[in-house]
């Protein structure tokens, strides 16, 4: 019977997602499988894949579709081919050997709580430095982030147990749970629906957990041309703001009015001092006027509003 099945969206990745495949696949076993999404890509890099390592399910998608998307259409393959478990995972990644099983092993702890996912503890590129170690949503101030970022990965395990949320760079649940949950919300298009699904499945009574002696190398924002981008950026604060309108409870909304605001200024002059002129042009736009129902795709046209 199909157990584990990882999908991993691409587009243009090149030696990456190169490297990405070969990393996974070394950690799987022979019930499991990895699906590559292909987003049109123009590189080759898909067929390359195929041509390296021939247990990949390769789906082809004929243009450019929105991460959302292009994942669903993954997962949907996996629930339909009777796979068990069922991941997604970023295409610049690299896996320490055992992330899988740890996964899975965290999943059949027979806890009285009901596991809804897991994640592995993720680390900023090949640093020793930890990227994502769970997720904290800050109502008051209308702000996301990830849970020791920057400490060194021996101190994970103080990280180890729930998270608020987990990032759509890698997590792995049953398919009964993707079945009482859904898909991700092909609305948030890029960025946020992570956080979307997250809050959903703890909406159903599910718990989300990190699990801190599961490792992860996260080669971050590879796809859109680095951490402080300006795509990234326009891209995650419309997202963000769509979040928080669609989810903060109403004992928070008064408090996000001045909190929001601070943590925008901050934001704001910390891109300045970075010295990331387009990068704050295009968050200072997408902070203001009424947050987008569903931001434009592909990132190269223009903003538009709801």
């Amino acid at each position: 019977m199909p157990r584990v099945a990882w999908v991993m969206v691409n587009h243009d990745g090149g030696e990456e997602v190169l490297a990405s495949v070969k990393s996974l696949l070394a950690d799987l076993t022979e019930q499991d499988r990895l699906i590559l999404v292909d987003n049109g890509s123009v590189d080759e890099s898909a067929d390359l894949v195929l041509k390296r390592f021939q247990s990949v399910i390769l789906l082809r998608n004929s243009s450019n579709q929105p991460f959302s998307s292009a994942t669903n259409r993954g997962v949907k393959y996996a629930l339909e081919n009777g796979y068990s478990l069922v991941g997604i995972v970023n295409p610049d990644v690299r896996i320490q050997r055992g992330m899988t099983e740890t996964l899975v092993r965290a999943l059949d702890s027979g806890s009285k709580l009901k596991t809804g996912a897991v994640a592995p503890v993720m680390t900023l590129g090949n640093s020793n430095r930890i990227w994502f170690a769970g997720g904290t949503i800050l109502w008051p101030l209308a702000w996301i982030m990830n849970r020791g970022m920057g400490k060194q990965i021996q101190q994970a395990y103080q990280y180890h147990g729930l998270s608020d949320y987990l990032t759509g760079c890698c997590w792995l649940a049953p398919r009964g749970v993707w079945e009482d949950v859904g898909l991700l919300d092909e609305r948030y298009v890029f960025y946020a629906e992570d956080a979307d699904w997250s809050l959903r499945a703890r909406g159903k009574g599910y718990i989300l957990r990190v699990v801190s002696n599961a490792i992860l190398q996260h080669n971050v924002s590879t796809s859109t041309k680095g951490r402080y981008s300006a795509t990234k950026i326009k891209y995650r604060t419309a997202a963000n703001r769509k979040f928080f309108a669609q989810h903060t409870p109403a004992r928070y909304r008064p408090f996000q009015i001045v909190g929001g605001c601070i943590m925008g200024i901050v934001y704001a002059g910390f891109l300045l001092l970075k010295g990331r002129w387009s990068s704050f042009v295009e968050y200072c736009k997408a902070s203001i006027g009424k947050p987008v129902e569903r931001m434009p795709w592909p990132p190269s046209q223009q903003r538009t509003s709801s």
